[in-house]
């Protein structure tokens, strides 16, 4: 029997997997676009509606969202913090927020800096499609930094 060798797809195969958010989708997806996941932020005294309001004052200097929901994603594991989901009232909120998330990089706050994550809410074809993207891009940069290396 040969063995199948496993080869990545080039970029532009991966794209057209890419959801592509200027189409219609059903109302299960506009719900999607709504919703954000922020990973790193810890359950304490406060109720994760408010951390993330907080968040989304102090850090990314935008008023509070209007959150529909939230809950925390998985199951409770000692010593590691649950993602949370949060579904916002409108996809604008959400884009707006996805957009200037990497704003909390540069935060003063060292915990937030390092450790508090805002992502879209995928599926899990969307989530490794991004993942190969990543790939493939880090790929074509090593290669080409490989090529300027050897001139």
């Amino acid at each position: 029997m040969a063995q199948e060798t496993s080869q990545r797809p080039p970029t532009r195969e991966i794209q057209r997997y890419l959801p592509c958010y200027t189409e219609n989708y059903s109302t299960e997806k506009d719900v999607d676009l709504r919703n954000i996941i922020v990973r790193g932020l810890p359950q304490g005294d406060r109720t994760d509606i408010e951390q993330f309001q907080r968040i989304c004052r102090n850090e990314l200097h935008i008023d509070s969202p209007a959150i529909k929901f939230s809950r925390r994603l998985g199951k409770s594991v000692p010593n590691r913090i649950q993602p949370i989901l949060y579904t916002l009232s409108n996809e604008d909120d959400a884009t707006r927020i996805l957009q200037i998330a990497r704003n909390l990089r540069y935060s003063d706050d060292q915990y937030v800096r390092n450790s508090i994550y805002i992502n879209p809410d995928l599926t899990k074809a969307e989530s490794k499609a991004r993942y190969e993207l990543r790939i493939a891009r880090g790929d074509a940069h090593h290669q080409s930094a490989n090529v300027m290396e050897h001139k």
